[in-house]
């Protein structure tokens, strides 16, 4: 049952605790993940990414201003840079988030440029995120093919439980607009799992509108561990607080090129 399994995960956090850089690691560094994806065809993803409270920040913050910055490198799309900013406020019961954030997302090949903003929702175990998109380079040549970054906007739900909130469950709608050719729609349904204070995994599947699919999956490992009760333990189902400097969940690939 749900709570044997939840039982099974603190079980291997605890095995770990007495690591220093689960005890002892830097603020920054709970907040810094290096990962590695596979996506379609399996297409290998390394990235590293990091969230860094701008200015003044405890566990008694009831807002904060926040910086995201993130590089990535894949076989078929090349080096991306990330880089951004948020703000977000919680309510004074702690069960409700309100945030907003801007991305400026620069992809080395073909010199591509895109910038974003996004709208989060948090309310106890339920998330609600939009994103939109717009390509800001003109159309290029790469490899012999017109290449231009597509304008468009996802849609997001996340859940939590309360009894396991080392796992989540999400599904994203996406849509990008093409000039010469159809739109591109499609539905993505994955999951997250908190194996221990470090490493975490995400998996799911990719179906876009006319098309079969594809699996995709994730392994991240944050640089220092978070404590036992940020990792896997949250004594008020309801409380939001503990997601307030986590990342915004943002495209960082300028990979959605079309016509």
């Amino acid at each position: 049952n749900v709570d044997a399994v939840n039982s099974a995960i603190n079980a291997v956090a605890v095995s770990n605790i007495n690591n220093d850089m689960h005890t002892n690691g830097k603020a920054w560094m709970k907040r810094t993940t290096v990962a590695l994806s596979f996506q379609k065809d399996w297409k290998p993803l390394y990235s590293a990414e990091t969230v860094q409270p701008i200015g003044h920040y405890d566990d008694q913050s009831r807002q904060v201003w926040f910086t995201q910055g993130s590089v990535a490198r894949a076989a078929d799309v090349g080096t991306t840079l990330n880089s951004g900013f948020g703000y977000r406020r919680i309510s004074s019961d702690d069960h409700h988030l309100h945030g907003a954030n801007l991305f400026y997302d620069y992809r080395f090949k073909g010199q591509h440029r895109r910038m974003s903003a996004g709208l989060e929702y948090l309310s106890g175990e339920s998330e609600f995120r939009f994103n939109y998109y717009r390509g800001m380079s003109d159309e290029h040549m790469v490899n012999g093919a017109l290449e231009r970054i597509t304008d468009g906007y996802t849609v997001s739900y996340g859940k939590t439980f309360k009894n396991a909130r080392w796992a989540r469950i999400y599904g994203e709608a996406y849509h990008w607009t093409l000039d010469r050719s159809a739109d591109k729609n499609g539905l993505r349904l994955g999951t997250e799992l908190q194996l221990t204070p470090r490493v975490s995994i995400d998996m799911g599947f990719n179906k876009p509108e006319h098309s079969s699919g594809s699996a995709y999956g994730k392994i991240m490992f944050r640089l220092a561990g978070a404590d036992m009760g940020e990792a896997c333990i949250l004594h008020d189902a309801a409380d939001v607080r503990e997601v307030q400097v986590d990342e915004a969940r943002h495209s960082d690939q300028v990979g959605n090129v079309g016509n």
